[in-house]
């Protein structure tokens, strides 16, 4: 009897001190450095063509918001599907791309995509000059290419406004 109302005794002060310890903390954010780590940018990923002179750099978006897990999504034969875009839930997407040249070491990034668009199933084209992907958008998933012609004499710039026109154009026709 003894025994049992020590034992009793004992874990009623574990029980109280417990209750103590945790107090009311409330919502916490970690130390700066922590969440500076937490936040920094990733890597980008690396794709280079067949002929080995362009590199295209994919900038990595940070963690997935809470609204892009709360999306609904089908699951079809092992497939996550968004329905309001018919393409991939869940996967690796990229927010920008850029072009380096490999021997003059020449950056160009590509512009004009659409705002918070999501860039997926990049691809080069076999002879490594275009660079074909998807971009998912709120509404749906669109077909998209760029020319990777960075050369020493090249002018970006002019060279991707003549893309956009055959991307409006393409558009158009469909």
């Amino acid at each position: 009897m003894k025994k049992s109302l020590l034992l009793y005794l004992f874990i009623s002060i574990l029980w109280l001190s417990q209750g103590i310890a945790q107090g009311d903390l409330g919502y916490q954010t970690p130390p700066e450095p922590m969440a500076a780590l937490v936040n920094a940018p990733s890597s980008p990923g690396v794709s280079i063509n067949a002929q080995g002179d362009v590199m295209l750099l994919l900038g990595r978006s940070g963690y997935p918001s809470v609204e892009e897990l709360a999306q609904p999504e089908l699951r079809i034969a092992g497939y996550r599907i968004n329905p309001r875009t018919n393409g991939s839930s869940r996967g690796t997407s990229y927010e920008s791309l850029t072009f380096k040249n490999l021997t003059s070491l020449k950056e160009t990034s590509v512009t004009g995509l659409p705002n918070d668009a999501k860039i997926e199933s990049v691809s080069w084209s076999p002879k490594g000059q275009k660079v074909a992907f998807m971009v998912s958008e709120s509404t749906g998933l669109s077909l998209w290419y760029v020319e990777a012609g960075i050369t020493e004499d090249s002018q970006p710039e002019k060279e991707w406004k003549e893309t956009e026109m055959k991307c409006q154009t393409l558009l158009n026709v469909l």
